[in-house]
């Protein structure tokens, strides 16, 4: 969460120089018809979009040529599968998983060629793969998920592989460290399972498929305008009140903006105007 602070300043040289700020000046009448001119002096913290740390999800979105399965993206999108993998040996149903019949029987190819990164952005600084599959107990083969670059011929092996009988099991491999570094890539990159059990039983399941992203994203300034005062005019009766509108808006935080009033002119502190000390995003507020 971001916080403005607005102060009210008899000075504008009593402003500190380092904090980004706008000046309104203006007319207050008194009630013994005297006048003070006044700046009023907002202050806004972290204004310069400061980068944050931030993950994404990145999951996929469109099957490979290579895939061969009957079975739908959205089985592998959530970790969701309501089936005991170690002893079913079909597929379809919309049970959750997308299962890999054994190679005779077909259908026992998975192969993503894209996945979704519109939530990354910035500079990455990790990819990780993650799968959560399990294996008939009857599955008789070693195959492990593999991965290339887009354009590239040959498939790289993960490491990741299920146990036949072990229940749902969850892996993961560092693609980072494998030079997955750029959106395009991840955006791009293809992932495959080819299941060569010859056991008409030995089917493999996938409940969930997911890239982990660490990235470093830029911070959109917020921005904040006050409406009122406006510097034309602006008067209140002694033992009156004035009211201050502002618009305030922030595209990738929550910000709130606190208003304070000065009487000494010194320019240093000021005191709370009671009841706005965390004003909402808002177009008009008061």
């Amino acid at each position: 969460m971001r916080s403005f602070f607005a102060l009210l300043f008899n000075s504008p040289n009593a402003f500190p120089r380092w904090l980004a700020h706008w000046q309104f000046r203006g007319m207050v009448s008194s009630f013994a018809n005297a006048t003070l001119t006044i700046t009023l002096a907002l202050v806004l913290l972290f204004s310069a979009g400061s980068a944050y740390a931030a993950t994404a999800t990145v999951l996929p979105n469109a099957k490979g040529s290579g895939d061969n399965s009957s079975e739908q993206l959205s089985e592998i999108t959530a970790q969701d599968a309501t089936l005991n993998p170690n002893n079913t040996e079909v597929n379809g149903g919309g049970n959750g998983a997308y299962s890999l019949l054994s190679a005779d029987d077909g259908e026992n190819i998975l192969q993503i060629d894209s996945f979704d990164t519109s939530a990354v952005s910035g500079i990455i600084s990790a990819v990780t793969l993650h799968v959560r599959y399990g294996a008939h107990n009857r599955w008789d083969a070693n195959n492990q998920v593999q991965w290339r670059f887009q354009g590239v011929s040959g498939w790289t092996n993960t490491g990741l592989s299920p146990t036949a009988g072990g229940g749902w099991q969850q892996g993961s491999y560092d693609l980072f460290a494998q030079g997955v570094d750029t959106i395009a890539e991840i955006q791009a990159l293809d992932v495959r399972f080819n299941n060569t059990s010859r056991d008409g039983r030995g089917v493999v399941h996938f409940d969930h498929l997911w890239i982990e992203v660490t990235f470093t994203a830029a911070n959109s300034a917020a921005t904040l305008v006050v409406n009122q005062p406006d510097g034309l005019g602006d008067t209140v009766a002694e033992g009156g009140s004035f009211t201050v509108n502002y618009d305030l808006s922030d595209s990738d935080d929550v910000t709130t903006v606190a208003f304070f009033y000065e009487t000494d002119g010194n320019g240093a502190g000021g005191t709370a105007i009671s009841g706005c000390g965390t004003e909402p995003e808002a177009t008009g507020g008061t």
